[in-house]
């Protein structure tokens, strides 16, 4: 029994023999009533406070069962990301209490090597959680991780979801799982927005899409920080905390701590109405992107990995909106570098093949970033990579 129960149920018990002992009659009724009002007064608040808490923690573990159904996992092996942080150790802990079969679970941990013995403490943490939960524990170093074109930040997080991958596929796992919360799918938004997308990325984070032989989720997108927080503390579970993740060095970090607090100066319900901005982009970029992909069944008359050949002719014929969404998606479905290519050369692109090949002219012929070349003809449209082209990690 709980030291709760036991603390509620002893007091009690204690006046009962009290008052039956030394009082007879009524006396003993209004004593006894008397004696269990004052007892109800003292621990009443107590009491109250557990009965809350018990009713928060159940409700969010019973949200978070509707966001990852037990059923739908059951018999899957299912990889963790688990950095140690509070958002994942309380992804970790609603897993493992939400009736699934321990042996299904893996926690998977990347020690980036970035911050020095903290690195190490983090690792060591999530090996003795998962040891303690009875859940398998697989760590991953990275070894003089280099800084690319997008900076160390965005060279950790390539490598971190490779060794989600490698994992996934080592284990057989049907979902890897990762525990971005609304509060990332607000900041991520918001990010996108100050440097420059589309509707695709205004959609933010996705809560689903396929991950070389499992499928990524995030369960905890309906979940604010916050309240994983409070989960924590009302479960009495630990976790660790980076510092990096409070140092405006960041560009992400500083939309965290700067706008987001400033937007809820302007707006008390500022994220709420950035995450329904979120829902509305995701769900025309849907609508649209089922446009695009009836028009390239159309219109695409060969593919391989390296080229795809279309119809001029039905191509320029289309909406000129649509026209640039299906150039973009080509760049998609082929796994074209798109880094460095610019709304200015999809609009050139559009504009080109609406209105084909000058007069006079036998074909157009365009170089476009990361080594991809556009030729037309009156007829067909043929784009080429003229480089190999390594498998990369599916990004967002």
């Amino acid at each position: 029994m709980s030291s709760v129960d036991t603390n509620a149920g002893f007091a009690p018990r204690r006046a009962k023999t009290i008052f039956h002992s030394r009082l007879p009659g009524l006396a003993t009724i209004v004593a006894k009533s008397l004696g269990q009002w004052i007892l109800s007064k003292r621990f009443a608040p107590f009491r109250c406070s557990i009965v809350f808490e018990n009713e928060f923690t159940s409700e969010l573990e019973h949200r978070f069962q509707e966001s990852f159904p037990p059923h739908s996992w059951a018999g899957c092996r299912v990889i963790v990301a688990v950095s140690g942080g509070p958002d994942s150790v309380a992804l970790l802990h609603l897993l493992v209490r939400s009736g699934g079969r321990r042996e299904q679970l893996v926690a998977g941990h990347v020690n980036h090597n970035l911050r020095g013995v903290d690195s190490d403490l983090d690792a060591t943490f999530v090996a003795d959680l998962c040891d303690k939960l009875g859940v398998k524990a697989c760590i991953r170093v990275a070894h003089q991780l280099t800084e690319k074109d997008n900076g160390l930040e965005e060279a950790a997080r390539r490598f971190r979801y490779a060794a989600l991958r490698e994992l996934a596929e080592r284990e057989g796992a049907r979902f890897v799982l990762t525990a971005h919360t609304a509060d990332d799918q607000a900041e991520t938004i918001l990010y996108r927005l100050f440097r420059g997308t589309g509707l695709r990325g205004l959609g933010g984070i996705p809560r689903s899409r396929p991950f070389g032989p499992a499928a990524l989720v995030r369960p905890l997108l309906g979940f604010t920080r916050q309240e994983l927080v409070r989960y924590l503390e009302t479960i009495g579970a630990t976790y660790r905390r980076d510092a990096t993740n409070d140092s405006l060095a960041f560009a992400r970090n500083r939309v965290r701590h700067l706008v987001i607090p400033a937007a809820l100066q302007v707006h008390p319900a500022a994220l709420d109405g950035v995450l329904r901005l979120g829902e509305v982009a995701r769900e025309t970029h849907d609508f649209i992107r089922r446009q695009v992909e009836a028009i390239l069944d159309r219109c695409v008359i060969g593919r391989n990995k390296a080229s795809v050949l279309l119809d001029r002719q039905k191509l320029g014929g289309i909406d000129p909106l649509l026209l640039q969404e299906a150039l973009i998606e080509i760049w998609r479905i082929q796994r074209w570098p798109m880094r460095n290519l610019t709304r200015h050369h999809i609009l050139n692109l559009r504009d080109l093949i609406v209105r084909g090949v000058p007069q006079g002219g036998t074909h157009v012929s365009v170089h476009l970033p990361g080594q991809i070349e556009f030729e037309m003809d009156e007829h067909q449209i043929s784009l080429r990579c003229l480089k190999d082209l390594q498998d990369t990690v599916d990004e967002d």
